[in-house]
């Protein structure tokens, strides 16, 4: 990710990373496909229920999702195969 990023762009990059399409992510998330799309498109900021769902399905921070500041994701989130999954 760079800098200037959108709420949208870290959506669809971290949704990208997981290997799931926007349906998957609606289903997952219980929000819904059309939630996912214009999310991605910047059209809409989801309110803070929807951020919380997002962030939980994709298992990164939610101040990252919403804002793009660091950490994307925290340490106590992960297992301890995934810390040190290079």
């Amino acid at each position: 990710m760079t800098d200037g990023e959108t709420f949208g762009d870290r959506l669809r990059w971290v949704r990208e990373r997981w290997g799931m399409s926007q349906v998957e992510l609606g289903e997952a998330s219980r929000l819904g496909t059309r939630l996912i799309e214009i999310a991605e498109a910047d059209e809409i900021d989801p309110e803070s229920d929807a951020l919380g769902r997002l962030a939980e399905t994709l298992r990164v921070a939610e101040d990252w999702l919403a804002f793009g500041t660091e950490p994307m994701v925290y340490l106590s989130d992960m297992t301890p195969e995934e810390q040190f999954k290079h």
